[in-house]
């Protein structure tokens, strides 16, 4: 073979210009698919983490919550009363009583029934949106110190079941727990609005439900007195429509009171509620019947306004009424715990409200009138779409989480047989 040949069988074994192009092409190709795929998978990733530590608070918050809740109780007992005062004869009624209590409601109306009202800056709906419940429960709570120990240890640490009472709302107001030291800056730095998920426990040394004022003979008066040491009427009627001149129970006074939190603003916090977690804007708490024990599967009966008073909850109880000549402190009280609570918890992000600018005037209105009736099942239903509907829609397009269950109180007796 020539010299020639052999140049000409290299020649036609290379690659044209042509062929050089076109594979750098598909090459650049693939690498941009490969690079977009992987940018896009770490996006999903970042945006799934983000999301995950976005809502940890809440969800912790939820099932503190929950657990909790579950663990109410009444500690109800059977005493005779006599049913007419002002008859000759000793007519002896027993009914179940019961110095503690369960009642949930919407928040505006804890806060609307006193005048110590936390901000009245702004309207108490928007301050205090959706509800509240507040109960009794055996946690053990307490903050006494021992004395002469020249230590922190609470007194009573190792009694882990005492009494206290405990309560969840939501707030919208400035940081209640910024450092006093911030306040000296220069220039101030803004105060940060937020709706928060408060959790409210007094100590059992603070308890106050089992004081009660002596009656002629100088014992203990066993029934219920309002903030105004009157004999306490109940958040519900007979037919649980809400008493509009409600006064709320004389235990809850220890529960509303306020502390300054110093600074030329004059900000307060509650002296024994804490945050637990930040942009929660939606609490709703639905007490419940079983689906077997409705009168209709369709109807929530048991609180149609989403008020709830164990102090009186069954309806339609003919042995108490003019007839029989009862006053209203001798009304039975029912004392009852409901038997299912459904409560629902809505969280929204950080960046959302950041984007919103929240300010003393400027609040996020998701919520605005709605969880105000669920005498239908379809009531409340309606009410979570609708809020779904408003989030979707607002243009600073916040992410956010729905936490439902149903609460299965342990302590609840329930019975349709007022007997």
């Amino acid at each position: 073979m020539n010299s020639k040949a052999r140049i000409s069988n290299l020649t036609g074994a290379g690659f044209t210009l042509i062929e050089l192009l076109l594979s750098t092409v598909v090459i650049a190709g693939l690498m941009y698919f490969l690079v977009a795929t992987i940018d896009q998978t770490q996006k999903v990733w970042v945006r799934t983490t983000e999301k995950v530590v976005e809502f940890q608070s809440a969800r912790s918050a939820f099932e503190s919550m929950t657990r909790r809740l579950s663990q109410a109780t009444l500690n109800a007992y059977w005493r005779a009363h006599d049913t007419d005062r002002s008859a000759a004869s000793v007519s002896f009624k027993f009914r179940r009583q019961s110095e503690l209590q369960f009642i949930s409601g919407p928040t505006e109306r804890f806060f609307g029934a006193s005048p110590e009202v936390a901000d009245l800056s702004k309207p108490l709906d928007k301050a205090y949106p959706t509800h509240a419940m507040f109960f009794h429960a055996p946690i053990g709570y307490t903050e006494e110190p021992l004395a002469g120990s020249g230590t922190e240890l609470p007194y009573y640490r190792n009694l882990d079941s005492l009494l206290s009472s405990c309560g969840y709302f939501i707030e919208y107001a400035a940081d209640p727990d910024r450092p006093p030291f911030l306040e000296k800056l220069t220039p101030k730095m803004p105060d940060r609005y937020r709706h928060r998920l408060m959790e409210m426990t007094i100590p059992t040394e603070r308890l106050t439900t089992f004081l009660r004022p002596k009656d002629d003979l100088g014992f203990n008066d066993p029934r219920t007195f309002d903030e105004k040491n009157n004999y306490y009427a109940g958040m519900v009627d007979t037919g649980r429509n809400p008493q509009s001149s409600w006064i709320r129970p004389r235990w809850m006074k220890e529960a509303f009171v306020r502390e300054s939190v110093g600074g030329s603003g004059g900000q307060s916090r509650f002296t024994y509620a804490h945050v637990r977690a930040e942009n929660v804007i939606a609490l709703v708490i639905l007490p419940k019947l079983a689906e077997k024990d409705r009168t209709d599967p369709t109807q929530l009966e048991l609180a149609p306004y989403y008020e709830f008073d164990s102090w009186r909850i069954l309806a339609g109880r003919t042995e108490y009424d003019s007839v029989n000549k009862i006053s209203l402190d001798e009304t039975a009280r029912d004392n009852l715990l409901p038997p299912i609570m459904q409560v629902t918890m809505v969280a929204v992000d950080e960046k959302a409200i950041t984007r919103f600018g929240p300010t003393e005037s400027k609040i996020p209105s998701w919520t605005d009138n709605l969880f105000k009736q669920a005498k239908k099942v379809s009531d409340y239903t309606t009410d979570i779409q609708t809020l779904e509907q408003r989030l979707n829609e607002d243009p600073v397009k916040p992410n956010y989480r729905i936490f439902t269950a149903d609460i299965v109180i342990r302590g609840s007796k329930w019975s349709r047989d007022p007997k």
